[in-house]
Formats: C-alpha cells, sequence, structure tokens
C-alpha cells in the first residue's frame, strides 16, 4: 500500500462519525454520494503540466509530484504540500520521501480533445498539456476531493474520499480534531451542493463546468481535485496527452517529441486552429 494510504481509512472512519452527529449529514451525504459515484464512472482522471515538462516526462519515463521536481505554484511551496499532505490523509510525512507525495490532477469528462477546449482556463495556473491516464489502473489508489483542497486551509476542513469506495468526507466543512473550526456552519457546503444535485442544477452530464454550475458559491469550487498515490509510469498509467502550443516554438518541440511519445504507445494529440 501506498504510505500516504497506510492511515486513511481509519482517519476518514473517525472523521466521517463525527459529520454523523451533525443535522441532517447522513440523508445529505446519500445524495452526495451517489452523485459522485456517477461521476467517477462517467468521467476520466486527468493531470495538467506545462508544456514544456513533457519532455522531462518522455525522458524519466513517469509523472512527478511537485515534491520530487521541486518545481509548482503552490504558495508556500514543498512546506504547504507537507502540510497538506498530513491534514488530508493523517499521514506522518517524516517518514515520507519525494516519490511517495500525491500527484494532482482532476476528474473531468471522458472526452479528451474537448476537455482540453472547455478547461482551457486551468492552462494559466497548470499548463496546456493535458494527460489523461488510465482510469482502470488508478482508481484503486485515487482520491478525490470537491474543491482546491491546497488553497484557503480547506486540507483542514476535509478528509478525500477513495474513488473505488465513495464516502462523503470531501467537502469544505467540520475541522479535523485539533483544528479551529473555519467555518460558521460546518455543513453549508453540503446543504448548497445537495441543493444542486437535488434541482439537478449539477449532473453527470455537466459536472466538468461545476466552476460555472456554482459561480454563486460563498467559496470557489473549481474542480474535482483528484490525488494520485503512487507512482505513475508514461508506458502503463498514461492513455493519451493532448496540447494546445502556445507558440510555434512550442508546436516545434511537440514535433519532435511526438514519435518518442507514439514509440511508447500514447498518443499525443496537438490542436490546430
Amino acid at each position: 500500500m501506498e504510505k500516504t494510504l497506510e492511515y486513511l481509512d481509519n482517519y476518514q472512519t473517525a472523521y466521517y462519525r463525527r459529520l454523523s452527529n451533525l443535522p441532517y449529514f447522513t440523508q445529505i451525504a446519500a445524495v452526495i454520494e451517489n452523485f459522485l459515484k456517477n461521476i467517477i464512472e462517467r468521467g476520466e482522471f486527468y493531470i495538467r503540466v506545462q508544456t514544456g515538462v513533457l519532455e522531462s516526462i518522455l525522458e524519466s519515463g513517469s509523472i512527478k509530484s511537485m515534491m520530487e521536481t521541486h518545481q509548482g505554484t503552490t504558495n508556500g511551496g514543498e512546506d504547504t504540500r507537507r502540510q497538506v499532505t498530513e491534514n488530508l490523509f493523517g499521514c506522518a510525512t517524516a517518514t515520507l520521501l519525494p516519490a511517495d507525495y500525491p500527484k494532482y490532477g482532476f476528474l473531468s469528462q471522458s472526452n479528451a480533445r474537448r476537455d482540453l477546449m472547455v478547461n482551457a482556463h486551468m492552462s494559466m495556473q497548470f499548463g496546456d498539456a493535458s494527460i489523461q491516464l488510465d482510469k482502470s489502473r488508478l482508481m484503486h489508489r485515487t482520491t478525490l476531493c470537491v474543491g482546491n483542497s491546497v488553497n484557503m486551509g480547506n486540507s483542514e476542513i476535509m478528509v478525500p474520499t477513495r474513488t473505488d469506495n465513495v464516502r462523503a468526507t470531501c467537502i469544505t466543512g467540520l475541522a479535523h480534531e485539533g483544528k479551529r473550526q473555519m467555518l460558521p456552519n460546518p455543513m453549508a457546503f453540503y446543504y448548497y451542493l445537495a441543493t444542486k444535485i437535488m434541482k439537478g442544477e449539477l449532473n453527470a452530464d455537466n459536472f466538468a463546468s461545476i466552476d460555472r454550475i456554482c459561480d454563486d458559491s460563498p467559496m470557489p469550487i473549481e474542480y474535482f481535485e483528484l490525488q494520485y498515490h503512487g507512482k505513475i509510469s508514461l508506458k502503463d498509467d498514461v492513455k493519451r496527452i493532448d496540447v494546445i502550443p502556445a507558440s510555434q516554438e512550442e508546436r516545434t518541440m511537440l514535433d519532435r517529441l511526438k514519435p518518442g511519445f507514439e514509440a511508447a504507445g500514447i498518443p499525443l494529440e496537438i490542436a490546430t486552429f
């Protein structure tokens, strides 16, 4: 078992038990869990990277975490990632090597080319290259949060759910034991999300656009964040790569890399307009 998942089940069970003491949680949890199961079944697993990173992925044969590359956009850098990892998964980061840290991505629609266009706004923060992963291979070692777990102290008021055993702990709400309660009503976002689902405003057909559907949310819900635990192998775990080149230089680089990816059995689709 991956080190970051070693204590998750017990950690999550204790958190779920505390949530169950809140008014109407049990009823609302059923609505949210059914919805999450549906979108996990319908959707696909993705990672976004800067186009220039593709060359190092091809050379190394794997996708690495920020803790391995020492590059990323997280405020607070590696120290923040360590703290977030402890908060989310209940593990002791003192025992983790850089390769043990999860890689971050998102759940979205199954059409990779369409997702590249619909979620083009992600390129500003995460990159122009969209990598679709093999859901069937990663399902047993992937976890999910509703929204960005790293921002605004969110990791202190949620616990990710496994994608192959969904439990409604993955929404900002109740503070972990010993942590300050950040939200006046820890059920507020559970109520909000369940209402959107029950009204049909958020469903398995449009969930990839949650940032726009839930633009009236008091806190941003940018996407359904995924955390991938363990190694992500280019050859075994990547299904395809879609890229919007930002310049002729990037297009030239992609044309140079394309045969290497194809030799590894990975289609590299370069968007043209």
